[in-house]
């Protein structure tokens, strides 16, 4: 059947941008402040096909106290995107996202031995996910980022692989590995740059809950396992491994800042850090978390500067209205 227009929808002001599983454009609602932008966006959604297409641009906002919130449109904070987001149901119920999105500043961002400019480059990316009948699921996603930095020519990638598996028993247990790559940058005095610019993600549900990575620069080995006891009720344990893709970049903080770099040979190892999450349904309102983190320092933070171990306990509460 031809592609028919069954739907259109637009909104303009300030709003969050999340797309696909969050890891370039997110809200990152695990703060305190949503990360927001203004500016706006058109959808348009197809039949059969079940299309959904849409158009989005805007400038980061400020974060600021309540009372200093009359700035709508102000461009204060001098970053900005711009870019469309597809997705589509095909292939036997294939989830498939394509998009392509600009970043542009009017600051000076931090690459590490890239230095500081003005950022213009461009990610174009594809993502698909898929849950199987004999319990397999799994989900890919690769950006290949490119545009000028400095007078350098950005050619940079990244790319993340998950495969589960889901026992059928009551409590749906599975068992799942991912690997996360954000590629670095190996030479800071050539003609290219290799750092992936991770944009405005919701790094917390990725790298480690603690959150001290970014997917810059980075190589994450995520083992995890869960279960749903209860019908309200899951416990997840997960454990991750985190490696620099090269020492001679920086190590990049969740915020996408740069953290430390080396001034010599170093290992590569970052550090371990286990994740354990119980989440329990209160009601349809009422949802609460419970966890704890782990953190071993790396070779690397042990060559480079501090390197204490660090714990994470927490309780969290989400009221629904």
């Amino acid at each position: 059947e031809p592609l028919q227009i069954n739907k259109l929808s637009a909104r303009v002001g300030r709003q969050e941008f999340s797309y696909g599983a969050q890891r370039l454009i997110g809200g990152f609602n695990w703060s305190n402040v949503a990360q927001t932008f203004d500016g706006g966006k058109a959808g348009i959604h197809f039949v059969p096909c079940h299309i959904d297409l849409e158009f989005f641009g805007g400038d980061k906002s400020p974060i600021k106290s309540p009372r200093e919130q009359d700035d709508l449109f102000d461009k204060s904070v001098k970053d900005r995107l711009i870019g469309y987001y597809t997705t589509a149901k095909a292939f036997g119920g294939t989830l498939i996202d394509q998009y392509l999105i600009h970043r542009s500043t009017d600051k000076n961002i931090s690459f590490g031995p890239s230095g500081s400019g003005e950022v213009d480059n461009y990610t174009a990316g594809l993502r698909l996910k898929k849950s199987y009948i004999s319990g397999i699921d799994y989900e890919l996603e690769a950006a290949r980022q490119f545009g000028e930095f400095r007078g350098k020519d950005v050619q940079a990638t990244m790319a993340i692989a998950i495969l589960g598996y889901t026992l059928d028993h009551p409590w749906k247990p599975r068992a799942a590995f991912e690997f996360d790559y954000g590629s670095g940058d190996s030479d800071g005095s050539d003609n290219k740059m290799t750092t992936f610019d991770n944009l405005h993600p919701t790094n917390h549900l990725f790298y480690g809950y603690i959150d001290f990575a970014s997917l810059q620069n980075i190589n994450n080995y995520h083992y995890q396992i869960s279960a749903k006891p209860t019908k309200k009720s899951r416990i997840q344990i997960g454990m991750h491994h985190l490696y620099l893709d090269t020492p001679k970049d920086s190590y990049y903080n969740v915020a996408r800042g740069v953290a430390r770099t080396a001034s010599g040979p170093v290992s590569t190892h970052l550090g371990d850090e286990l994740d354990v999450t119980v989440d329990y349904k209160v009601n349809d309102f009422l949802n609460t978390q419970l966890g704890y983190s782990h953190f071993v320092a790396g070779r690397y933070l042990k060559q480079t500067g501090a390197h204490d171990n660090a714990n994470f306990v927490y309780v969290q509460t989400v009221f629904s209205f």
